[in-house]
Order: structure tokens, then sequence, then C-alpha cells
């Protein structure tokens, strides 16, 4: 009869030893329904963070967070609500009966859960964490982070962190892979000038410059058809804005389209417009048509096509290079902007197409000094980064 109650007692002694055991992650301790586990904190790094898709939003959902859950960085926070309404901070402090004083101080409800303090404003929260049967570390989309970024954004299928390094601030957003993409050198880059105001790079033409917004101000502006600049650039091509006397000098070049390609978009300009005329650009022969401000050049010249307001354009003349820092040397896609004098630029030739640019991206973009976003893909994933620099 003795040997029932030691057994219950070895029991009893042995689960509890198990439930003690320090938990080496965060997310061993987090429930596995969590919806999202976010740390650190946005004050230093907003400026990229407000650039990404969905970025206001996270750094929104982390604010709220913290104080629901009464918590600074360093502590993580398991969010488990796409709301961000209920919320549960996790520490492991040095003084852990000093952290809890100051919780009971403030009203905040906590319990110690293998080796670290989970608390919050919300006892139930709090609560979800202890009886938890599975954690956040056995759910099949959770990827622990690599290092401690300023601010850690982890979801299903998607992982944000920011960095600020004096005055250079780089977010990253990271989904799995998108297959048949890999990162290669741009070799329209080599033409364009250090004094590029603005720039983009991307190997599929015909996709991309959509995005870019360079067909739609093209097309609204100067009644190019976004599908004869598919045609014009299928593949690899640039785009770059460069100084001009009367408004901004915007180029393309592109590969991967025949002859006759440059010659249609001029047709199709003088149409409704004027007629072409022969001219040299470079040393290039192209066609010209007067636009009233502006005169559009276009033609073929080693393989690539070219369209551009710029006379000035250098073409078969040596180039000094942009060269954006912190710009890979191999990415899917990539834009450069020289704000304090690009963005000026770019609000002209708006102005020119008869629309303008979006007032939010202007009021995020004017405090900075550069701002260079690129695409990089590998074999499992696919990451966007928004490298800005401040201004001094």
């Amino acid at each position: 009869m003795r040997a029932a109650p030691l057994l219950a007692a070895l029991a009893l002694l042995a689960a509890s030893c198990g439930a003690s055991k320090p938990a080496a992650s965060v997310a061993d301790v987090a429930p596995g329904s969590t919806y999202a586990l976010l740390g650190g904190s946005t004050a230093d790094v907003r400026a990229p963070l407000d650039l990404l898709p969905g970025g206001p939003r996270l750094a929104a959902l982390l604010d709220r967070a913290r104080a629901v859950t009464a918590s600074s960085a360093p502590a993580w926070v398991a969010v488990l609500d796409p709301s961000g309404s209920r919320a549960v901070a996790f520490e492991r402090p040095k003084d852990r009966t000093k952290f809890e004083h100051a919780l009971e101080a403030a009203g905040v409800a906590h319990a110690r859960v293998r080796g670290w303090v989970a608390f919050s404003r919300q006892r139930d929260a709090v609560e979800a964490v202890r009886h938890a049967k599975q954690h956040l570390a056995d759910a099949r989309w959770f990827r622990e982070p690599v290092g401690r970024a300023d601010a850690t954004f982890l979801l299903r299928g998607l992982t944000v962190t920011a960095d600020a390094h004096g005055d250079a601030v780089v977010a990253r957003w990271t989904t799995p892979a998108i297959g048949g993409r890999s990162d290669a050198a741009h070799p329209l880059a080599a033409y364009i000038p250090r004094d590029a105001l603005a720039a983009a790079a991307v190997h599929d033409g015909a996709a991309e410059l959509g995005r870019f917004g360079v067909a739609g101000v093209l097309e609204r502006g100067f009644g190019l058809r976004a599908t004869s600049l598919a045609r014009l650039a299928p593949r690899d091509a640039v785009v770059f804005v460069r100084p001009g006397d009367v408004v901004p000098g915007v180029t393309v070049l592109a590969t991967g389209s025949d002859a006759g390609a440059a010659a249609r978009v001029v047709r199709e300009l003088t149409s409704a417009r004027a007629l072409a005329a022969p001219a040299t650009l470079d040393g290039v022969p192209v066609r010209v048509v007067s636009l009233g401000p502006i005169d559009l050049y276009a033609g073929s010249f080693g393989g690539r096509s070219v369209l551009t307001d710029d006379a000035g354009v250098q073409l078969r003349s040596k180039v000094d290079p942009l060269r954006p820092s912190g710009l890979p040397d191999a990415t899917w896609e990539w834009a450069y902007l020289d704000v304090p004098q690009g963005l000026p630029a770019l609000e002209s030739l708006a102005a020119l197409a008869d629309t303008h640019l979006s007032p939010s991206f202007v009021a995020r973009v004017a405090p900075l000094e550069t701002l260079l976003v690129y695409v990089t893909d590998t074999r499992t994933s696919r990451t966007l980064v928004v490298d800005v620099r401040k201004r001094r």
C-alpha cells in the first residue's frame, strides 16, 4: 500500500522536472496557434517598413501588441489573433523576482513557463501559454529567426526584418520562392550613368516595367500602348532618368525585341502626334518625333532597342555607371531614387503625363537621401529589400 503514494510522488517529481526544463527558444513556449511572433521595436526602422507591402500594418501590429502586453524590447510578443487584440510577451530577465514584482505593481498578469516569464494585461492570454499543449516551434510554417534584428516579424509564409546601421536602414520581406526565377547581373545597367536621378533594371521587362509605373505613364501621357512597350522590352531592360534642360530625360534600353520594335513605337506615336524624322543619337541612327515640349527618339543598335527623350544619352560613348550603395551584383530586379533631385524630377514627369505621384509615397520618401529597392531569388525563398539612407 505504501508503494502507490511513493510512485505518485515520483511521477509528480518527474513531471515537475520536465516542466521546469528551460526552453531554449520562445517558440518552445508560445502556443502553437500563435498568429505572429514579433520582436524588437519599430522606433528606428519605420522608414523602410512603411515602404514594404503591408509594412505599416505589421508595425501597427507590433505597437498594439506592446501596449496590450505592457512590454518593450527585448521581450518577444506572441500575437494570438490577426487583429493584435490578444497578445502575450515573453522575457528571461536577469533578476526574475524583481521583474515579477514590477509586473505585479503594474497589475500585469504573469506566469513562469519553462524558464521564461509570460506576461500580459490579459490574464486569459497568459493562461493560454500556461496550458498550451502544442507550441509554435512545432508548427510546420515556423522558422527560427537567424540573429536578432531591430524589428522582427514572423508570420505564416512571411519573415520581415528591419535593421538600422547609422544612416542606413534596411528592411527585408522574405516569402517562399517563385519557381523558375534566378538572380543574375543586369548587363544593360552598364548604360545607366552615375548622374541618373532614378533608375530601374529588370530581367522580365514585359512584366516588370508596368509594375514600376513606366508603361502607365507612357500610355496616359503620350499615347504609347503598354503592349507596344512590352514588345519593345520583352526581356532584360533598364529605365533611367537624367537631369534635363526643360524636363528630365527618360531612357528605356532593352534586349530581346526585333529590329522593328522601335519603329512600331514611333509609328504609334506619330499617328496621333507628328511625323518621324531620321536622326543620330550618340552615333546611333534613330527616328525622332516631336511631342511638343520634348523630342522622343527610338531606334535599335547592337541587339538593343532604345526609347528616350534625352538627346545627351550615351549609347556608344564610355559611361561612368551608377553603382547604388548596398546593391548586390546579381538580383532579379532593382530600382533606385536619388530623393532630393529625383523626386522632383519624377513629379515633373508625372505632371507632363497629366498624372501625379502617390501623396503617401511622396510623404514617406521626401525625408530620405536615397531609396534602393531590389528583389533576390534563391531556390527556397524570394526577398524584397528596401534600403534607405537618411539625410544628414
